[in-house]
């Protein structure tokens, strides 16, 4: 018998062949050139949400949500719930300029125990003197120590 098989088999054994080697090395490209944007989506980020008069969630824009330290809203928008990745805890302050005395309690989905240090997730309901959340004059959020 000859070093390569007779017929239709060899020939499908060969393309299967480079059709493999063609889609790992395809992978491997894409691993590679997404790499960046994979790492660009880990950067410190807040997110707000707000409960609309039809009583469904809408994510506040929020210019600077990406920056560390005080931040105060230009016009203090209504938030029930709030959500952040990438920094060690954020607080928010019902007070322009991040005053102290004027912190936001939140609670993890709720029914956690009360703090004003959010640290990363997405579940902190803010206790406010509304179902439909308190008004935010400003959040100041910590990156992690390196």
């Amino acid at each position: 018998m000859p070093i390569f098989q007779s017929g239709k088999l060899a020939l499908f054994d060969l393309y299967t062949s480079i059709l493999l080697t063609v889609m790992r090395n395809f992978i491997l490209l894409s691993i590679l050139l997404f790499q960046p944007t994979l790492d660009a989506a880990m950067d410190p980020s807040i997110r707000f949400y707000e409960i609309n008069k039809r009583g469904q969630q809408e994510r506040i824009s929020v210019p600077g949500r990406n920056d560390a330290g005080c931040n105060p809203f230009l016009k203090k928008p209504r938030s029930y719930r709030f959500n952040q990745v990438g920094y060690e805890y954020c607080t928010l302050y019902t007070e322009r300029s991040c005053p102290e005395g004027s912190e936001i309690i939140a609670r993890w989905s709720g029914d956690g125990p009360e703090t004003t240090k959010l640290t990363q997730g997405g579940r902190w309901i803010l206790q406010g003197d509304s179902e439909r959340g308190i008004k935010v004059g400003s959040w100041n959020c910590k990156l992690p120590a390196e």
